[in-house]
């Protein structure tokens, strides 16, 4: 057994009695790249890419059992997060809340680490909020940035 790490899946052609094997690569979360603006930049982890639609529900006269649902309209934007340790010396294009971003590609490598099996695009990007983590005297803890953009487009390339 290969652990999960592939499937075959068959697809059928439309010629009568000819399948097809595609082998899938269950990717995984700790290996992507981060590119904003012709600049790969690293980040230990980012959330918040998604797309969601609001839905109106509608009962129906007699109808006790089940409600109608209707789409309304697709969310006009999403939240992205992305954290990073900070290094003494060392600046960041995040820090400037309000800067505004044409694009980012987020790109998600196979079990190489350089083959791109996925990417996602973001476009229209604006700074929103930047944090530090806390601060304990008696802690150990990396110091963590943590930068949320807000994103009026999100495509999904591959």
């Amino acid at each position: 057994s290969n652990g999960g790490a592939y499937e075959s899946k068959k697809e059928r052609i439309p010629s009568p009695g000819i399948c097809i094997f595609m082998t899938m690569e269950l990717l995984h979360a700790y290996r992507f790249g981060v590119t904003i603006q012709n600049t790969m930049m690293g980040f230990q982890e980012l959330s918040g890419i998604a797309r969601e639609i609001e839905v109106e529900t509608y009962q129906e006269g007699g109808r006790n059992d089940a409600v109608l649902l209707f789409p309304k309209r697709t969310a006009a934007q999403g939240t992205i997060t992305l954290k990073k340790g900070v290094y003494s010396g060392q600046s960041h294009p995040f820090y400037l809340v309000g800067e505004q971003l044409d694009s980012m590609k987020i790109e998600v490598y196979g079990h190489d680490g350089r083959t791109v099996m996925k990417t996602y695009m973001l476009k229209n990007l604006l700074v929103s909020k930047w944090e530090v983590s806390s601060l304990q005297a008696q802690g150990n803890e990396a110091l963590i940035d943590t930068f949320t953009l807000a994103y009026g487009e999100l495509h999904v390339l591959s």
